[in-house]
């Protein structure tokens, strides 16, 4: 598997290629053979979200799914992530960065596989995939919250 990681933007100093090739990894269960990750800052992602979804706000992570090959095992897609706004959500949930920044890339290569949290039953199913993908790396519950304890979901 090819995991491309490009550095654009913000300071990723304390994350390197191969934790985040580790996640994108995780993530993809061997369903792809080439994804590519671009590390960024929040202007960057708002120059994204507002291209691409109409959103004039930064995010922390936007996912790009291959639309021609979606169903194959060849490229999954792309995803973009902008370093303040993964620092501040990691803050905001009382997680390392580097256990939000996984959950994060698992999150999006899940969203670049097919899988949606739209509705209650796919994102109980969503995240059980990312609990127990996260787990394989020893990085805790991302939904864990002194108000929900591991394994039960979080009101969406």
């Amino acid at each position: 598997m090819e995991i491309a990681v490009l550095r654009n933007g913000g300071d990723w100093r304390w994350v390197t290629d191969g934790e985040v090739r580790r996640a994108v990894l995780l993530g993809s269960e061997g369903g792809a053979s080439e994804i590519a990750v671009l590390l960024g800052d929040d202007a960057m992602l708002r120059d994204l979200n507002r291209r691409f979804r109409g959103r004039d706000a930064a995010t922390d992570i936007l996912s790009f799914p291959d639309q021609e090959n979606m169903n194959g095992p060849v490229r999954l897609g792309d995803i973009a992530l902008s370093e303040q706004s993964v620092l501040r959500g990691a803050r905001s949930r009382n997680k390392t960065p580097r256990a939000h920044l996984a959950h994060l890339l698992v999150h999006g290569v899940l969203h670049l596989r097919g899988f949606t949290h739209e509705a209650p039953a796919q994102a109980a199913e969503m995240e059980a995939m990312e609990r127990r993908l996260l787990a394989e790396i020893s990085v805790p519950d991302p939904y864990e919250t002194e108000e929900h304890p591991a394994g039960e979901s979080a009101p969406a």
